[in-house]
């Protein structure tokens, strides 16, 4: 889908890098907060930057793909899916 093997191998290291703009690096905050949400809520500071760098179907969407990501995580744990 256009993406560089590089920015995929850094992904961990999103903050580190200036291979993401500042609009990704904002989701990945948020992407980042909400699945760590067992520590604490979701920063003010994390959310309002995330709400200044996407329009409001974006913030929305974002928020729907970690949701469902973090279910289906959590699904796999709890089944002990195998990874094929």
């Amino acid at each position: 889908m256009g993406e560089t093997a590089q920015r995929l191998f850094l992904l961990n290291a999103w903050r580190e890098t200036e291979l993401f703009s500042e609009k990704e690096k904002a989701v990945l905050a948020l992407t980042e907060a909400m699945t760590l949400i067992t520590n604490g809520h979701v920063p003010d500071e994390v959310y309002k930057n995330a709400e200044a760098h996407l329009t409001p179907n974006e913030l929305a969407a974002v928020i729907m793909a970690v949701v469902a990501i973090n279910g289906w995580n959590r699904i796999a744990i709890t089944t002990r899916m195998p990874l094929d």
